[in-house]
């Protein structure tokens, strides 16, 4: 009796991949101290999501990875910059940030160290490019 075999399915880890862009900006920066303090301190951020979403399987979909592709650390109040308003309020901060054309990205995240009663965290649902086909089945899914 000969025993048949096959070779384990080649998997594309670019499918299920969500790029992220991440700014840190001046108050996060002040707050942490140092390039990088932020830079570790984002390193930790994806390490734990990346350990949770890896093992998650979402109805089929399974090792989900984040990854860093583009990243901005200010270092400096920039008085020209509007997202640099000191005090700025949650909607208007969001409503600024996301008039920058970000479907070069899964997610986009704004790190700040601002005060805002309360509120964790706010985020501005768009539109799902054509890329991460498996990341974008995973958020009708769940939304």
């Amino acid at each position: 009796e000969s025993k048949l075999s096959r070779s384990p399915r080649s998997v594309n880890p670019l499918r299920n991949t969500c790029f992220l862009y991440l700014h840190a900006d001046y108050l996060y920066y002040r707050r942490m101290g140092s390039k990088e303090r932020v830079t570790a301190q984002i390193a930790n951020y994806l390490k734990e999501v990346n350990k949770l979403y890896g093992s998650v399987n979402f109805e089929g979909i399974r090792h989900i990875n984040f990854q860093v592709k583009d990243m901005l650390i200010e270092s400096e109040y920039n008085e020209a910059n509007p997202l640099h308003i000191p005090f700025i309020s949650i909607e208007k901060l969001l409503q600024l940030y996301s008039k920058r054309n970000w479907s070069n990205y899964c997610l986009s995240y704004l790190l700040t160290d601002r005060d805002f009663s309360g509120d964790l965290g706010v985020a501005w649902r768009g539109d799902l490019g054509k890329e991460n086909s498996s990341l974008q089945q995973l958020i009708r899914t769940v939304t």
